[in-house]
Order: structure tokens, then sequence, then C-alpha cells
């Protein structure tokens, strides 16, 4: 699911209400969103949305907007900023693993007159130790230790689940080193991407020169980086087929990864990494580690510390004093998003604490939450969908017996976490102090040792990847699971007070029923029920699965969402064929239980099944910046907003029926695709 929001819970909102500090969320159905001069069997979108997106307008200091949840993200960063000024004040009411780092780290954000003075003498002091590297070995430990603070050189390393043994914890080797968003920044030669990577030599340069270095150099620094990165790009995977586990899972030793770039000196840089031991890995992309031996055969060492310097003065600029930090936000958030204006000092040091501690925090935001009603209905929701799903596939006929069987033992077996954790992680060892660009050093590199300490151990089943405040979800394949934080549970996502078509509309659609269809869709479906890496399907039945899924190709890339711009088919498609599913499976579910009861009352004229339609549109209801539409449209696995709801609904049969449409009318299409 699109990475909507941040949200709060039920005790929070009264806690922020009180003071003033943002405004409740908007009901899960909003009369005054909708455009009724425009015919829902036309654009539905704009019938559902169209009034809201007419009349709003999108706040400076963000790139995009949404009804329903950029609100709620505000609530919850208030109320997250209310609990960290609790813990610098010395309130320890509130349980939490790490208070007093808590307490530092934000107060050390806040205190922009000590970073000041602070800032530039210590990243400075990083730079400098690339002075000491004389040797390829000095540049392997170098590596390491920048990768340790979330310094983006060369390539990425990291622990994951083992695609093909779900029971253990590996290393990850991938491709990375690269700027720009996407390797396909550096190679484009449509106008737009010709100026972004002008623009993008002038920000480094820029850069430079708030650095210290001559205004000529810094220009000619910026070109060599460029054109270093360009090779590394030359190798790296393109985004849509990294969509596929096929094409990047590819299982092997250190050897393996020694014989495809034996320039590099690996025992050093695992020595170095604190993981000396790892053997058992996956190379997400042999192409790139090849191409990064060329890359680091014909630069010189030279140009190789200024590559460095550019990524260590771009990790931590933001870290840094008000000119650094006013170019950088001009850069990766003004030219390249469209965002007018930078949050306050308050929130921007809300937001990195949550990232830098968050377990640490969240303990503290579930101590505010009253939980037991919204979970036990989710879970209602939850095993309604799920038994739709699994009466569904029983019937489908382009399923043979062998794939049926293994759908339905995997079904079977999708886990589910709801709420939040029952445990937290502590941060003892994490020493921080008043110099912030020193504490988010620190923090880097304690949450790097945590997650690489994990390399051969067994999977921990407890853990989530994502915080409870977070208004959003996730199915992951290697565990077979889908999990849902508080946020994403709690009004506009879902009401208790609401109608069951609302809420099936809402959360059931585009988050349960999207969440569960991906353990089946072009990528889940390479997974077991154990989360392994495994071809349970036919081969008939695999080619009919692509077949279908390449109507929805089709049909997606001939959608115009702007002049000039159409969606990415095979980019999006994964999320595409969630969205259908969830649509469908929550429909299923919630017409099955409105069948056992008298009908809901209308709301503003609209019947229970029409609420369901509206419910899941108005879901989607946003602005984005141009600039923001495009660097999304190049970058990112999920559609447009837009066509997240036309390009859903019409090929639902139901939706043409329940507002009256005939065949021929945009929405109500004469073909239609259709796969779970």
């Amino acid at each position: 699911m699109f990475l909507k929001t941040i949200f709060i819970g039920l005790a929070a909102f009264t806690l922020m209400g009180a003071a003033g500090l943002a405004d409740p969320p908007p009901g899960i159905l909003d009369a005054n969103a909708i455009d009724r001069s425009v015919s829902p069997c036309q654009d539905f979108y704009k019938f559902a949305c169209g009034n809201w997106q007419s009349h709003f307008q999108l706040p400076p200091d963000k790139d995009s907007f949404y009804r329903q949840f950029s609100g709620l993200d505000d609530l919850a960063d208030a109320t997250l900023q209310s609990v960290l000024e609790r813990f610098v004040a010395g309130d320890r009411t509130l349980p939490s693993s790490a208070p007093q780092q808590l307490a530092a780290f934000y107060s050390s954000c806040i205190n922009e007159t000590q970073i000041s003075k602070e800032a530039y003498p210590t990243v400075k002091s990083m730079v400098d130790k690339m002075e000491k590297v004389k040797t390829p070995r000095d540049l392997a430990r170098l590596v390491a230790q920048l990768h340790l603070m979330g310094v983006n050189v060369l390539f990425n390393f990291a622990s994951g689940q083992d695609l093909n043994d779900s029971t253990k914890v590996i290393g990850f080797a991938d491709q990375g080193g690269l700027s720009l968003p996407d390797q396909d920044y550096y190679f484009n030669t449509k106008p737009k991407y010709v100026e972004i990577v002008s623009k993008f030599k002038e920000h480094v340069a820029k850069i430079f020169a708030l650095y210290g270095v001559s205004n000529d150099k810094a220009t000619a620094q910026a070109n060599m980086i460029y054109e270093l990165e360009k090779h590394l790009a030359a190798h790296a995977m393109k985004l849509a087929d990294r969509q596929d586990s096929s094409k990047v899972n590819h299982p092997g030793t250190r050897a393996n990864l020694k014989a495809l770039t034996p320039v590099f000196s690996w025992d050093d840089y695992f020595t170095a990494l604190g993981t000396p031991q790892v053997n058992a890995l996956n190379v997400d992309d042999p192409e790139f580690y090849k191409g990064l031996n060329e890359t680091l055969k014909i630069i010189p060492l030279a140009n190789l510390k200024v590559y460095f310097s550019w990524q260590i003065l771009n990790r931590f600029a933001s870290d840094m004093t008000k000119n650094f930090d006013s170019e950088h936000f001009q850069f990766w958030s003004t030219y390249l998003k469209g965002t007018q204006q930078d949050y306050p000092r308050a929130r921007v040091c809300t937001r990195a604490t949550e990232g830098a501690l968050q377990d640490a925090l969240a303990q503290a935001y579930v101590s505010l939450q009253s939980a037991d009603a919204i979970k036990a209905k989710t879970k209602t929701m939850l095993d309604a969908i799920r038994s739709i799903f699994g009466g569904d596939l029983q019937t489908l006929s382009w399923l043979d017996d062998p794939t049926r069987a293994a759908a339905l033992a995997k079904l079977a077996k999708v886990g589910d976490k709801i709420g939040f954790p029952d445990h937290w992680r502590n941060f003892n060892g994490l020493n921080l102090g008043s110099n912030y660009v020193l504490n988010d050093a620190r923090q880097a590199v304690f949450n790097s040792h945590y997650t690489l300490d994990k390399i051969g151990k067994p999977v921990d089943p407890s853990e989530w990847g994502m915080p409870p405040w977070e208004a959003d979800a996730y199915y992951d394949p290697s565990r077979n699971e889908l999990v849902l934080p508080f946020a994403e549970l709690l009004p506009p996502v879902m009401d208790l007070n609401a109608s069951d078509g609302a809420n099936f509309g809402s959360l059931g659609a585009t988050t349960i029923g999207h969440e569960l269809t991906h353990g089946f869709d072009s990528n889940g479906s390479q997974f077991d029920g154990n989360g392994n890496f495994k071809d349970w399907w036919t081969p008939s039945v695999r080619t009919e699965f692509q077949k279908r899924t390449q109507c929805l190709v089709d049909q997606a890339s001939a959608y115009q969402v702007v002049q000039g711009l159409n969606v990415n088919g095979a980019l999006t498609l994964t999320e595409n064929l969630a969205d259908q599913g969830g649509m469908k499976l929550a429909l299923e579910a919630y017409k099955k239980i409105a069948a056992s009861r008298a009908p809901a009352p209308d709301w503003e004229g609209f019947n229970e099944t029409q609420q369901y339609f509206i419910s899941f549109a108005q879901a989607w209801c946003s602005k984005t910046t141009d600039e923001e539409l495009r660097l999304r449209m190049a970058t990112d696995v999920h559609p447009p907003t837009e066509f997240r709801v036309n390009g859903v609904i019409f090929n639902r049969p139901e939706f043409a029926e329940a507002f009256g449409c005939t065949t021929g009318d945009r929405m109500a299409p004469a073909n239609r695709c259709a796969v779970w």
C-alpha cells in the first residue's frame, strides 16, 4: 500500500485537540468533497473528490496532500512532539526503553545555536579522514565506515530474510551509490531529465562551495561526480525489473561476491562492517557488481575521495547550518518535488527522532492508545475478506487443481499482525550528547549494527517493519504475513460508527484486501505459504496469469494522468493487481454481510453499496505538485491516485450497476480486465 501518512490514537486526539496543535480528521465519507456536476459514470475520481480538489490549496510545506490522511500526519507529529518534549522536561511517566536517548537526540536537533558551532567541524572531520586512505584495503574499510553511518557510496549491503529459506537471515548485497532518484535519470535524453541533471550538478557545486571549495573547482568536482555515478548507473537494474523477485534472487557466498568484484577488498570491508564471518548472502544484481569492478578499475582514488566527500555532505547537509540545510532542501524538495518550504524545526526534529529511535518512541505512543475494540473489528473484517478469497480460489476457472490447492494452502498460512508489537527493542549502549551531527551518525551506526547482527541468526517472527503511528500497511512475501499498524485502523480509515459499506470500501479494499492480494500478485505468487521463493504454479496457469496481467499492464499504460504523461503499466503492475484484488474481495465481503441484515441507512442520498465506492474513492482524494507527480511516475511502483480509483472501478461491473452506468460509459467499458 502507498505510504500515505502517519496517524495517532484516540487518546492523542483529546490531547492535541485541547492543545490546538492540529485539527481533527475528516469523516470516512465527505459530502463536501463530491462534485455532483461530474457524472460518476464518466470520471468517478472527479465525482468523489472534485469539489475538494477545486477548493483545497496545497500547503507550502507539502508536495502532496491527502484529504483523509495528511491532516492526520500533522496530528501524529504534533502528538509525538509533545511526547518528546515531556521527555526533555524530565517527565518519565510514559514508558520507554530509552527516555534519555530520546531527550538527548531531540534536544540536540532543536538547538540550532549549538549546531551552528559544531556541525561544520564535525562533518569536516569525517571528510578529512579520507586523507588517510592510500590502499585498496583502506578504501574498503572507509566504505564500511560510511555505510554504517548511512552514507550512500558505491553499493548497499544489509541483512535480510533468505528468499529461499524463510527461517534464516543472510547478507544482501545490492546496487547503490546513486544520488539521483533512479538510474534512468542518468541516461534519459528527454528535456526535463537533461534539465534535472544540469540542476543536480549545480546543486553539488553549491554544496562544495559552501564547504569552502572554490567555484571553478566545485563545478569540476560536480561534473566528475556525475560521470562516476553514471558509470554505476550503467549497470544498475531498472526499477520495474526489481519488482520481480526472480530477477534479484541470486544466492551465493562471499566467494561469489569476490569473483564479481575482485578489485574490492571484501574481507577488509566485512571486518570493518562488524560482520567478519559473513558468508551466505544474496547478490541482488550481479551485473551491477561486475560493473562496479570496472568502475573501481578506471576511477582514480583521488576522484573516489571527492565522490565520498559529496556523499558525506549530502548525507549530513540537513543536519548542518541553515545555508547547507537550505541548499539541500531547495534541490531535493523544492526543485524535485515542488515543496515550497520546510516544516518548522520542532517537526523536523520530531521526524528525525521517530526514525532514529523508533521503538523507544513507539513504546510511549502505544501507552496512550485504547485498542481492543479497534483490533477486534479489524480482525473480523480480515477474516471476512480472507474467507471470500478462499471461496474465489475454489471457483476461478483459470486455475488448475494443483495450483488451486497450493494457493489455498498458502492463503491458510497467511499470518497477521494487528495494532502494534508485543515487545520493544532497547537502545542500551547508544551514547548521545549535545552534538547533533554526531548523534545522527551514532544512531545510524547503532541501528546498522543492530540490523547487521541478525546475519546468521534465525528470523525473529515477532518483528515489525512499521511503527504503530504509521497509517499504512504491508504484506511481506518472505514471511507470508499481513501487517496492519494501529494508525491504519482509526478514523477516517476505519470508523466503528460508520456503515459496513464505508468501512469495507476504505480499510477493507485499500488495505486489507489490497495487502492480502499482494501474496498472489506477480511477485508474491513466486513465494509459497512458508515464505520461500518457490514456483508453485503449473506452466499453463502461469501463462494464463501472465496473459491476464498483461491486460492490466496495457490498460494502465493507456491511462493518461496529465497531458503527455501516462501510467507505466509494467512498473505499477504489482500495486495495480493489489488494488484490483482488494476492491473485489472487500466488495464481496461487504455484500455477504449486507445480505444477512436489514439495509443500512442512506447517506446524503447514497445507498450503502454506493457508500462503499465513494469511501474507496475518497480514500485517494489528493493534490500533488507537478514536480512530485513527475517524480512518482518515474520512481514509484504505485500508480497515481486518480488511476487507483478510475483504473480499478471501471473493471468492476458492480460499480456500473450501483451507479446506473451503461456499457460504453468511461467507467463501464465493454472490455474489462480480471485476475483474482
